[in-house]
Order: structure tokens, then sequence, then C-alpha cells
């Protein structure tokens, strides 16, 4: 048997394995991308929230209501 069929046989097997390691980082990525976008979803829903709430308790103030009502209109 020549050398450059031994050679060839021998290397055959490394293309399966460059390519489990290659889909592992792949998929590793992907799930570290779902999970940022989901945190900055998340992130954006809470900012909302909180943006309500000084809105509620500042129309409160505005409508001549006192601090406790401003505070629980805020938490509704």
């Amino acid at each position: 048997m020549p050398i450059g069929r031994r050679a060839r046989r021998r290397s055959q097997g490394q293309v399966l394995v460059l390519f489990a390691l290659s889909l592992v980082a792949i998929l590793a990525f992907a799930g570290l991308a779902f999970d940022i976008g989901r945190f900055y979803g998340e992130r954006r829903f809470l900012q909302n929230a909180a943006d309500a709430a000084a809105l509620a308790a500042a129309n409160a103030l505005i409508r001549g209501g006192t601090t406790a009502d401003a505070d629980a209109d805020a938490r509704a």
C-alpha cells in the first residue's frame, strides 16, 4: 500500500471530529445569544413598568392628590 493511501485513510475520521466540535461551539453561541436577547427583553419590560409607575405617581400629584395617593397609584 503506498504511503499516500495510508495517510488518507488515517485522516478520514478527522472531519467528523472537527464537525462535532464546531457544532457544539455553534450551539453554545446560539444559546448564549438567546439568553442575552431574553435578558434585554426582560430588562426593557421592567423599565417600561418602572416608567409607567413614575408617570402614574406624577399624574396623581398633578391632580392634587397626596403622596400616599401617588404611592398607591404607582404601586397599582
